[in-house]
């Protein structure tokens, strides 16, 4: 096999695939758990817009926040 540009050029490029698959073919560890905290599954306004977890209505507010399927106002739509 001769060493001109063209074979030097195909085995950098195969060594260079190769070597970019293996890099991407192991397998990365992360933990996620210790980075957010546990809030009980809640993560609405956990840092900002605080705002998404008032009640839209004093019905709901009065129910523990719940609505029903009724709902014949405005608070039909959230």
């Amino acid at each position: 096999m001769q060493l001109n540009s063209n074979n030097i050029l195909r085995v950098l490029t195969k060594a260079f695939f190769i070597g970019a698959l293996l890099v991407m073919s192991q397998p990365e560890v992360t933990n996620a758990q210790g980075v957010f905290p546990s809030l009980g599954g809640s993560r609405s306004g956990t840092s900002g817009f605080q705002f998404l977890k008032i009640n839209v209505d004093a019905r709901s507010s009065a129910l523990g926040g719940s609505n029903v399927a009724d709902a014949m106002d405005g608070s039909a739509l959230l």
